[in-house]
């Protein structure tokens, strides 16, 4: 699912740090967190995967960004015909509410009940 031609995307359009608190390590690291849990849970890894990248893929800033979840979610709408075309709909669904749920404080109780 991740290659290196979307990183690249994203990372063309990504607004602050590349190494910053938000930034590509703070990415892998999710990633390799997800990937834990998934094996744990049983959580879909291609949507743990893409997560990993989308989720602060469209901040604006390393501090308050009440926004950028759903931003993150849209970016994946954008660059999904390009880069995930066999991305199942239902598995792009799962990615997108992620994202946009990621910055809702109101629903982490929630947070990975649906990555099943």
């Amino acid at each position: 699912m991740i290659t290196p031609q979307l990183i690249a995307t994203i990372k063309e359009q990504f607004q602050i740090n590349w190494s910053g608190l938000h930034g590509i390590s703070h990415w892998a690291r999710v990633y390799d967190i997800g990937m834990k849990l998934s094996q744990q849970t049983g959580a879909n890894q291609n949507v743990v995967q893409l997560f990993s990248l989308f989720h602060d893929s469209r901040r604006f800033n390393e501090h308050l960004d009440p926004q950028h979840g759903p931003r993150g979610a849209e970016l994946a709408s954008q660059l999904r015909k390009a880069h995930l075309p066999l991305l199942p709909d239902k598995e792009f669904d799962l990615l997108h509410m992620a994202c946009c749920l990621h910055t809702q404080a109101a629903t982490q109780k929630y947070h990975g009940a649906n990555l099943f």
